[in-house]
């Protein structure tokens, strides 16, 4: 749900908003599934254009790192879709 919020505000363009919300849907989902969940990976995938959006760059490349390493962790680098999230994750609700 809270990852839907934040998809609303980021469409908005209420970015501090879409912050929060996916912040905390991040923060739920690392503490109920750990930090190498599929959930979670979808919550920083989230979270990366928001914080683009904002200027925060370094960040956002961090968390969309983290995201794909966390994709890519339980099949290797092989995984099909490694490369297209990697490759749209710019634009996620395109």
């Amino acid at each position: 749900m809270l990852n839907n919020l934040g998809i609303l505000f980021y469409r908005m363009a209420d970015y501090p908003r879409a912050l929060a919300a996916h912040e905390r849907a991040l923060g739920i989902r690392e503490r109920g599934f750990g930090t190498d969940h599929p959930s979670v990976a979808q919550s920083l995938t989230n979270l990366a254009p928001v914080l683009h959006f904002m200027g925060e760059f370094p960040r956002a490349v961090a968390v969309q790192e983290r995201a794909l390493a966390s994709r890519r962790r339980p099949w290797g680098r092989t995984t099909p879709t490694s490369p297209t999230r990697s490759t749209t994750s710019a634009r996620p609700w395109g």
